[in-house]
Order: C-alpha cells, then structure tokens, then sequence
C-alpha cells in the first residue's frame, strides 16, 4: 500500500510540475498547438520513467531518453530537446531544482540536406486521391501552408472581398496572416460546412500537426516530404512573379533569408543553363 501511495505522489509531482508549465506557455500566448504538442512529449518523457519523477531524472537519463529514439527525424528530436530544456529551465527558475539537468544535453546536429521542391507530377491531378487527402496536399502545395497551419483551418477563417476569397491563417508563434485563396479550393473548403476543416478523430476539435504530415507523407514517396509543397509553392510563385516579397509575406516567414532558401531552382532552368556552359 505504501509503494503505491508513493508512487501516486511521484506521479502527482510530475503533473503537477507539466501544468505549470504549460500554464505559463498560455500566459506567454503560445499556441494551442505548441500546448498540446508540449503536454504530449513530456508525458512520453513521463512514461519511459514509471516510479520517478521528472524532477528526479538526471543528464544521464536525459542523454538515455533521447538517444533511444533514433527513428526519430531531425525535426521532432530537435523539437523534444527544445521541450526538454524549457520545462527543466522552469523548475531551475522556480527554485524546485537546484541545477538545470537539461543543460547539458547534446546538440542536434542538422543535415545540410538538398531542399528540393515537390515534384510537379505528385502535386498535379492526382485522382488517386481521396478529397480529404486531395485537399491537404493542394493547401500545402498550391497555397504553401505548413501542417499545423492545415490542420487548423477553421469555416470562420474564410471571407470573401472584392478581389476573391481569402484566407486567415494561423500561423506560427501566434502570428496570423492573410492569403488569397485559388477558387476551387475556397469552393471546397467551403462544401465542408461549418467547422472545423479536417476534424479529429475523437469527433471534436482539429487534426494536430503531426496527423496532417503524417496523411501527407504517406501519400507522397520515399524521400519526399510533407514540407516539400511549401517549397513546390515559393519555387513557382517565384518562378512566375520574381516577386520575393510577395512569397515571403504568402509564406508568413519574419526573414526574407529563410524565405530565400525555400525557393529552389527549377530542374529546366538548370538545364537550359547546363546547355550554354
């Protein structure tokens, strides 16, 4: 009886510390979906130390939780480690530990991999897809949202002007923006009724970020990712407009450098330069 008790008041601990910081992650404003993805990597982090508390774990364990992932992408381990060393950075702050154990945990080391565009054969007339499916991948590849901004789309957030139908978009770090929107898929948005666009499966609420890529990961082949539209769409809008503020802004990057590496040379003017060397 007594090893159960202390196990609660273990657990208990643990919660209670992860309420108050995504407590505070609220009362910086943060999304709803850094919230949410937050409370789920710490409560995995819980779950891989039943009977300790979070506050108990040591750099070793830490070193030990991360490095036993290693089918996880750049992105997510990178992610974690964020999550990681702001809840301990909290505790550190509060005074309920003494050292921040997360300090010293590794760097991820990110791959200076290609950053290739879709190709346009996987993002144009694709009637092997269901219109669930079809419409995440246009609103990623035609209109350049991210997962998490797909994932949110809400009926409320379409309006029409005098120009045509637009789009609020809910964007990173809480920051909204406006985009016009491609007429069919204001139609079909639209066709969805009231609500939510892509609805959870627990019958109420949105998709989280992680379901939209993974729906678009699976659709698209080996080595091609879901953020690869994105680039697909600064690739061609660019091509088209050689408009770069007008990509950043459609983008909603703070940084014209970011948006600069999202804009990849097209394979045919790559070649044609080929042919006059």
């Amino acid at each position: 009886m007594k090893g159960h008790s202390e196990a609660s008041a273990v657990a208990r601990q643990s919660h209670s510390d992860i309420a108050s910081y995504l407590e505070l992650l609220r009362a910086s404003s943060r999304a709803s979906s850094t919230v949410g993805l937050r409370l789920s990597q710490l409560s995995r982090l819980v779950e891989a130390f039943p009977g300790r508390s979070l506050r108990s774990l040591t750099t070793r364990d830490l070193v030990t939780f991360v490095s036993k992932h290693r089918d996880w992408s750049t992105g997510t381990a990178y992610s974690f480690r964020a999550t990681i060393k702001d809840f301990y950075g909290m505790l550190l702050r509060d005074g309920t530990i003494r050292s921040n154990v997360a300090a010293e945990l590794p760097r991820i080391h990110v791959r200076n991999r290609a950053m290739l565009p879709a190709p346009e054969d996987l993002v144009v007339d694709r009637e092997d897809l269901g219109e669930r499916t079809r419409l995440m991948l246009d609103l990623g590849a035609r209109q350049g949202l991210r997962r998490g901004e797909i994932a949110q789309i809400h009926s409320r957030d379409l309006y029409r002007d005098s120009s045509g139908w637009l789009l609020i978009v809910h964007g990173k770090g809480a920051k909204d923006r406006v985009i016009p929107l491609h007429e069919d898929i204001a139609e079909r948005i639209r066709a969805n009724g009231p609500g939510w666009l892509f609805t959870s499966s627990r019958g109420y609420g949105h998709l989280v970020a992680t379901s939209v890529g993974k729906i678009l990961t699976d659709t698209l082949p080996e080595g091609v990712t879901a953020h690869s539209l994105r680039r697909r769409f600064a690739t061609k809008i660019y091509t088209e407009t050689n408009d770069v503020r007008a990509v950043q802004q459609l983008l909603g990057h703070t940084s014209l450098d970011v948006t600069q590496r999202y804009i990849g040379p097209r394979p045919d003017s790559m070649r044609a330069a080929i042919a006059h060397s």
